[in-house]
Parts: structure tokens; C-alpha cells; sequence
């Protein structure tokens, strides 16, 4: 798969104002390390969401420098952090998947590590409190493209519901097993109506 940025990092940081955190009940950043130029901007946008009791969700996705820096200041500021096991090893430098995501829970944020084909695994304060093995969609996987993103919004979705978060673990892997039916990122979706329960309906 050949990725090519486009405009995406055409957004400067003059393009994040503080008045858009009025009309949004949950941020979402995604691309993290794609998006350079927003990069330096994120720390006081995000303080400013916490002043106004905005909730926050980040997820990083690979860094092609592989330098994964910046995040020291961002974590503490985040209410719920999603990356992949290779992400969050990468961040940490840690040896496991595992203690990668109890090191970053201590950081503050409630910590998703995203598994494949093996589920997540939901962190806070430093222990693992909730796992959980995918539940089978009978999809054939054709394209994983998307399928963490669509994770993401489906976790995110059940997060802002106030739902367990067995329930958010659930719905994210509904979302995530969803797309990976179909090409494409949002392909899946279309073929799939997924209850906010995380049933497939």
C-alpha cells in the first residue's frame, strides 16, 4: 500500500483555535506524527480542553522518523490513549506489548493497546484491567486498512456513552472487525449496521 500525505499536513497550527473546542464534546487526534506542523500546538489546545472539561482521545499511528517524541507532555493531558502494540513498544522502547501499556498508563491516560487479531488490552494506573479476545463478525478479512481507526471510533463512541468498559472494548472490536470485510477504511461500515452495544445487528 503506497500512503501519499496530500494536504494533510497542510493544516498549521494557526488552523487549530481554541473556539473550536466550543462546539465539540470529545476531541479526537489521529496521525499524530503525520501532522507536524500541528505538532507544537497540541499541548496548550489540549490544556484548554481540560480547562472547558472536554474529554481528549489520541492515537499516534506509526512515526516514520521513528523518533517518538513530543508524547511526554501530551499523555498527562489525554483521557484516553489507543495505540497498537507496535506503537506503544516503539514509544516506550519496552521489551512487551504489556509492560509497554502499564508504562504509559502511568502517564495518566486510561491506555488501549490494540492487538490484532488477539483483541486489546485496557490499562490504567499501571495494571492491565480489562482484556478482551475479538468476537468473530464471520468476516472474511480482506483489507486491514482502517481497521485501528475504525477501533477507535467504535471505543470512542461507548467512552462517551459512559459504557463499561468491557462494552467499550466490545463495540471498538465490532468497528475494527467490520472494516476489515471490505477495501478501504470505511467500506465495511456500509455492509455492517453495528448496535451501540457492539452487537451487529
Amino acid at each position: 500500500i503506497l500512503t501519499y500525505l496530500g494536504t494533510a499536513d497542510g493544516v498549521g497550527a494557526e488552523d487549530l483555535v481554541d473556539d473550536l473546542l466550543l462546539c465539540a464534546r470529545h476531541w479526537h487526534i489521529a496521525s499524530y506524527f503525520l501532522l507536524e506542523q500541528l505538532r507544537p500546538r497540541w499541548p496548550a489546545f489540549l490544556r484548554e480542553a481540560r480547562r472547558l472539561n472536554k474529554t481528549v482521545s489520541l492515537d499516534t499511528n506509526w512515526d516514520p522518523a521513528e523518533a517518538w517524541t513530543g508524547l511526554e507532555e501530551l499523555l498527562p493531558l489525554v483521557d484516553v490513549f489507543l495505540p497498537n502494540e507496535n506503537e506503544a513498544i516503539a514509544i516506550t522502547r519496552k521489551a512487551t506489548a504489556d509492560a509497554a501499556g502499564r508504562a504509559l498508563s502511568l502517564l495518566g491516560p486510561l491506555v488501549v493497546v490494540k492487538c490484532g487479531a488477539r483483541g486489546a488490552v485496557a490499562y490504567k494506573r499501571g495494571e492491565a484491567v480489562v482484556a478482551m479476545a475479538p468476537e468473530s463478525l464471520r468476516v472474511d478479512p480482506v483489507d486491514s486498512t482502517g481497521a485501528g481507526d475504525n477501533f477507535d471510533a467504535g471505543f470512542v463512541r461507548g467512552f462517551l456513552l459512559d459504557r463499561a468498559l468491557e462494552d467499550c472494548l466490545r463495540l471498538g472490536a465490532r468497528c475494527a472487525g467490520t472494516s476489515l470485510g471490505a477495501m478501504g477504511g470505511i467500506e465495511g461500515q456500509w455492509r455492517h449496521d453495528v448496535a451501540d452495544d457492539g452487537r451487529a445487528a
